[in-house]
């Protein structure tokens, strides 16, 4: 989760010490990881600064501040994180399973346009740096529909792949992957965190539907 004074954060503070995308907590392996996102005032663990590029583990316990020792956020619980979906029984926005994508390149404009429909209707997207990723990813798993390659072998592209280019770091693409999520999520889509699939075990991820069109594709 991103950690920040912005409303889409996930954790929203309220300091003027805090940067609008402060840091970032994500769990890795076994253990909660915190990184600073370049923040204005720095971040701390036990006191202690956290480097722009440190990747820093954490321990149940660790005090852990954010720009200010002011407020001191305590590590209560070390466990991996529960996803829970949101139940399909929800009406009130559109289920993913339903949704298509649309990509155009806009070089000129230096991005993505995406196009988001089902069966009745097609929004254009509000621009998003982040939409760059979920157009590789579209590639990808149209090229290997292209292939002929099975639904579950589909568009899986190595984390490895995507550091240090077109991505600095495995954070950075994290942030990404959250940006997008939260975007679909406000534009009323059930169960927006399917957008992205990940496995731990192997890197990798992929774009969680198939119903895609991408202009240009080679």
């Amino acid at each position: 989760m991103i950690v920040g004074r912005v409303t889409h954060c996930e954790l929203t503070l309220s300091s003027s010490e805090v940067s609008g995308e402060h840091a970032i907590l994500y769990f890795e392996g076994t253990r909660w990881i915190l990184k600073d996102l370049g923040s204005r005032n720095g971040t701390r663990v036990n006191g202690h600064v956290v480097q722009a590029t440190e990747r820093r583990p954490l321990s149940l316990g660790d005090q852990i501040a954010f720009g200010s020792d002011a407020e001191v956020w305590t590590l209560m619980d070390d466990e991996a994180p529960f996803e829970q979906d949101i139940a399909e029984t929800n009406t009130s926005g559109l289920l993913f399973e339903h949704v298509g994508l649309r990509f155009h390149g806009d070089p000129p404009n230096g991005g993505v346009r995406v196009w988001m429909n089902d069966s009745s209707s097609e929004v254009l997207v509000p621009g998003r740096a982040a939409h760059q990723l979920l157009h590789l990813l579209a590639c990808a798993r149209l090229r290997d529909m292209r292939d002929g390659l099975k639904e579950d072998a589909q568009g899986w592209v190595k984390i490895s792949d995507l550091v240090p280019t077109p991505y600095a770091d495995v954070e950075t693409i994290s942030v990404n992957i959250y940006r997008l999520r939260k975007q679909f999520e406000g534009l009323s889509v059930v169960n927006a965190g399917r957008l992205i699939e990940r496995k731990k075990a192997s890197q990798t991820l992929r774009i969680g539907t198939s119903k895609l069109v991408v202009s240009g594709l080679d």
